[in-house]
């Protein structure tokens, strides 16, 4: 090699060595052809009331809106944009439906920290209660609401110990259809669709709770449909897409259903922990999963980074992934406030996050 090929390829190594630096100081990464971007706007584009003790998502017209509930002195008040302000009856838990039309309130009034039973209460606009269900689930019952209010409720009979139900009541409180979960079954988890129209539950083993877990999917008029086993531990099932796709995370693997066939589309055999019980979403061509997760740190503390990983939604394979600068606490909360195709926007604490996806050279996918 001579001097003058010696100096070029210093220079080559330099330069290569400052585009580097740069690119990942924009905040791309190049993953099999792809860019993910990401931007972290001020976080003062976010109010957050000073009583607000929980942030609500509300997808009303097409458009999400920011809601909260809200603590003055004992009462809880639900303030939903657009809508008179609404004061619950109860000082335990709220469930709000995505599309704001639906409220309850679930726990037990003389045990608010050890519920030996599980009550269930409608709430008007009024904040008067309009249907209840009590003295009937015990206090390990699970619930949980569809997007449009449809309750599904799953557990022990507060009557009966060694017998479980699984139910679903319109958002009007009127129970549609309740059935009986096999004997050795343990109720570890429930979610449900438009309409009521399918419930996912996972189970377990009634008295090991760690074993012989599995999804078990009923249709709209309570009839099981599909088990589905052989996933190892079932931490949280995400309803995603046009609610006909479940993705599942597990302590050993995690991965798609078909919610209508109880058909697996693919698993992954790696671990990850998602930042909410909402962090996937599909985008809506349904080509990309999109998942928000906490990157491992060691032991657990109250605020974690997060990461952004695209998934192809068809066979799992990762597609990209980018650490999100800074640090924010996991939430029981929604968490997507926008998803398209190429854009997403992710709410972490009061920081909003906007994510672009384009190809290598910075077109759009």
């Amino acid at each position: 090699m001579t001097k003058k090929q010696g100096l070029h390829e210093r220079k080559t190594i330099i330069l290569r060595t400052f585009l580097t630096i740069l690119l990942a100081s924009l905040g791309f990464m190049v993953v099999r052809g792809q860019q993910v971007r990401i931007e972290t706007k001020a976080t003062s584009q976010i109010s957050l009331p000073k009583n607000a003790i929980q942030r609500l998502l509300v997808q009303s017209d097409g458009k999400i809106l920011i809601g909260h509930i809200l603590r003055s002195k004992d009462t809880l008040i639900v303030a939903l944009p657009g809508k008179k302000l609404i004061r619950l009856p109860y000082r335990f838990q709220a469930i709000i439906s995505y599309d704001g039309s639906t409220i309850i309130q679930y726990g037990d009034k003389m045990m608010l920290d050890l519920p030996k039973h599980l009550d269930v209460y409608w709430i008007n606009n009024d904040g008067k209660e309009k249907a209840e269900v009590v003295n009937h689930y015990s206090g390990d019952t699970y619930l949980d609401m569809s997007s449009d209010g449809y309750t599904a409720i799953g557990g022990t009979l507060l009557d009966k110990s060694n017998e479980s139900t699984i139910s679903v009541y319109s958002p009007d409180g009127i129970k549609l259809w309740e059935t009986k979960v096999a004997n050795n079954r343990h109720v570890a988890q429930l979610n449900v669709t438009k309409l009521g129209s399918t419930v996912v539950v996972v189970t377990t083993d009634a008295q090991k709770k760690l074993d012989k877990h599995q999804l078990d999917i009923y249709d709209g008029s309570g009839k099981l449909q599909s088990e589905i086993k052989d996933l190892g531990i079932i931490q949280r099932v995400v309803i995603v897409g046009n609610e006909t796709k479940l993705f599942f995370q597990g302590l050993e693997y995690y991965g798609m259903i078909d919610a209508t066939s109880g058909r697996v589309l693919w698993k992954s055999s790696r671990k990850l922990t998602m930042v909410s019980p909402y962090g996937a979403a599909l985008s809506p061509d349904g080509k990309k999963l999109f998942l928000v997760v906490v990157q491992p740190e060691g032991k657990r503390t109250g605020t974690y980074q997060w990461k952004f990983i695209i998934t192809d939604a068809s066979t799992g394979q990762e597609m990209g992934s980018q650490i999100i600068t800074g640090k924010y606490p996991a939430t029981w909360g929604r968490i997507f406030e926008s998803v398209n195709d190429n854009s997403i926007t992710v709410l972490a604490s009061d920081a909003r996050i906007i994510i672009t996806v384009g190809s290598e050279k910075g077109g759009s996918q």
